[in-house]
């Protein structure tokens, strides 16, 4: 039986040589030791310097730690061979065995006091709901694991946690806790030259500043990973490197470097086995063909994706797979799966950001900083109990006079401050109230105006108009005229004529007669029947409109609409217009104009600050609403307004 077990012990060892010195070193330690838990420890250091290198010989090497630990009877061996296999099936993707180890780990370690591996457990727990979109939670447990750690004075396992919280802060866009946390964790791996820790630590750090467009900073960074890497031989961590650098020369525009190195990076997710990164260089290269306008390309690697992701149950994957798919259908001209795919997209990114997960996190970093402070101040406290005692004894009433006036000061600062936030809140009320009557005196004059106008026009110059078209037809019945003189006296009146009813056309688009007598969903059905522009197709959706809506907030949006339509005719050479007005009782009245034009770039600044559109900004504007957008050369325009609610109704 021990021949056999030596033999069994001894089989993965051979394979050792072709590893870093790094690796080899650990296994001659292992080698020297006897049955026990020193035994116990270089695997497991042996086993976290494997798992980026060689996931086949990491599972034969947790094996025989499992078998060490039953041998000599170690729950501390046991639970760090659980965890270890946590950390083996996350690299794999498949993290509902990431959990059932977890659990394991805590299991074994709470019922043998371990609080060591405790940290371990939890720290894999925050992995599992990182890697599934739970960020909240995720937070929580890191947080636990690193109290643990501090407590241990485990500078080790405190960078460890440090380095987890950095990720999970930069998957929830949550970039200056990443810099820090990561900041932190750099700074003690290169305390104590850990540089399995140095590499997670660059690796967040340089997608933190790609994220914020700093380029070179991030492959700064890169550079530095890729040289511990050379050292260390991770494979696992050039491939996190490798993601990076193609990221950076994807927002670079070098295209093909960024598709190199993705596809160095697909290559080491294949040797992992690991569905969860397959997935995600699938879509990362899926953004390079589709910023190469190869959307055939696109959409095949992001159907992967998808796949892989709904399989591990990746949901951030998940939520960027299906963003960009639905942008991609849209580019192909198919809108029925653009539209499915940015329904599910929706549905995936709000399971994920919510207001709820965020005032979690916000709490979790909170307890967790007061919790350090106060396990400070205990430290000191136990430290220096004695003199704290002697001092109080001989300043006691020294100490009640000045808390009594720092008390009184505190009442009065606060007292003073409440009276200065209560008028400033009496203020911004007023203000706002003036704000509201002044739009509105804006727009009550501006249509009042525009009836004037419309009514010396009808009553003025329409009359006066007709009175000669009259007395010119009389004229012209009377008189004999030639053919060519004839002629031109009947263009001359034609065009009269057309002046005559352009006029009119005017004095109607002024006051629009169906907005006052019928409603805004009538003005707008009866100011869309009446352009006449070939080869323009014109979609109106308005809904939502049975409630009493303010007058004033009637002729705004009837205006805009006008004014947006108009600009559409004018500019984008479009085929297709949709328009679409709906009120919603909470959430106000949104509108949307969307056309399928040649668009307009709005970095330029030529098209986006243009009469029209400072028109309606500033109408929408006098109603405390938003305007924005959205719109590129060659992919039409959209202009999406909302007006909140409280000042929609009458």
């Amino acid at each position: 039986m021990r021949a056999i077990l030596f033999f069994i012990l001894l089989t993965p060892f051979f394979s050792l040589a072709q590893h870093p010195a790094s690796v080899q070193k650990l296994h001659a330690e292992l080698r020297k030791q006897s049955p026990g838990i020193q035994k116990v420890r270089y695997y497991d250091q042996l086993i976290s310097e494997v798992q980026g290198l060689d996931p086949v010989l990491s599972r034969q090497l947790i094996h025989q730690l499992y078998q060490l630990s039953d041998q000599i009877n170690s729950p501390e061996g046991e639970a760090l061979a659980h965890y270890q296999n946590g950390v083996y099936y996350n690299m794999k993707g498949k993290f509902d065995s990431l959990l059932l180890f977890a659990e394991k780990c805590m299991a074994v370690s709470k019922k043998n006091n371990l609080p060591f591996t405790q940290a371990f457990a939890d720290q894999l727990t925050g992995t599992y709901y990182w890697q599934t979109g739970q960020f909240d939670k995720a937070l929580n447990f890191h947080l636990k694991a690193l109290r643990i750690r501090e407590k241990l004075n485990d500078q080790p396992g405190i960078g460890s946690s440090l380095a987890s919280l950095g990720a999970v802060s930069l998957s929830n866009d949550k970039l200056p806790a990443a810099k820090n946390y990561s900041t932190r964790a750099l700074e003690i791996a290169e305390e104590i030259r850990d540089h399995k820790l140095m590499l997670r630590s660059l690796h967040t750090l340089a997608n933190v500043y790609g994220t914020e467009g700093k380029y070179s900073r991030a492959l700064a960074f890169d550079e530095q990973a890729l040289k511990i890497c050379a050292v260390t031989g991770n494979k696992r961590s050039y491939a996190e490197i490798y993601s990076n650098m193609a990221l950076c020369f994807f927002y670079l525009g070098n295209y093909q470097g960024s598709i190199n190195y993705h596809e160095k990076v697909l290559e080491i997710d294949r040797f992992f086995n690991d569905d969860k990164q397959i997935g995600d260089t699938y879509l990362n290269l899926a953004a390079v063909y589709a910023a190469k306008k190869d959307n055939q390309k696109a959409e095949e690697l992001l159907n992967r994706s998808v796949n892989l992701f709904l399989k591990t149950r990746y949901k951030s994957g998940l939520r960027n797979a299906y963003e960009l798919l639905s942008k991609t259908y849209q580019q192909m001209g198919d809108d029925k799966n653009a539209l499915a795919v940015l329904q599910k997209y929706l549905q995936v990114a709000s399971e994920i950001n919510n207001e709820k997960n965020d005032q979690n996190i916000a709490r979790l970093n909170v307890q967790y900083e007061t919790e350090k402070r106060e396990q400070k101040i205990k430290e000191l406290s136990q430290n220096f109990t004695i003199q704290k005692l002697e001092i109080q004894r001989r300043n006691i009433l020294l100490a009640i006079a000045s808390g009594v006036i720092v008390v009184v000061f505190v009442f009065a600062y606060l007292l003073i401050n409440r009276r200065k936030l209560l008028e400033h809140a009496r203020f911004q009320k007023e203000l706002n109230k003036q704000q509201q009557l002044a739009a509105k005196a804006v727009f009550a004059g501006e249509e009042q105006e525009r009836r004037r106008i419309a009514a010396e026009l009808h009553d003025g110059v329409g009359q006066t108009l007709s009175c000669a078209l009259m007395n010119l037809n009389r004229l012209f019945e009377n008189l004999m005229l030639k053919n060519h003189d004839n002629d031109l006296a009947r263009r001359s009146m034609a065009l009269l004529a057309d002046g005559y009813d352009e006029m009119r056309s005017i004095s109607h688009q002024m006051i629009p007669n169906s907005l006052l007598k019928n409603g805004l969903a009538s003005a707008l059905t009866a100011f869309i029947g009446k352009i006449d522009k070939p080869g323009l197709i014109i979609n109106l959706d308005v809904s939502g409109m049975h409630s009493q809506i303010d007058a004033q907030t009637e002729t705004a949006i009837y205006r805009v609409v006008q004014e947006a339509v108009n600009n559409v005719i004018k500019h984008s050479k479009a085929t297709k217009l949709f328009i679409s007005v709906l009120s919603h009782a909470d959430d106000g009245i949104e509108i949307t104009v969307e056309d399928n034009g040649i668009g307009f770039d709005l970095a330029a600044g030529d098209m986006g600050n243009g009469i029209g559109l400072q028109n309606i900004k500033t109408r929408i504007g006098f109603l405390k609403g938003s305007v924005e957008i959205d719109s590129s050369p060659g992919r039409g325009t959209l202009l999406a307004i909302n007006i909140p609610a409280a000042l929609c109704t009458a």
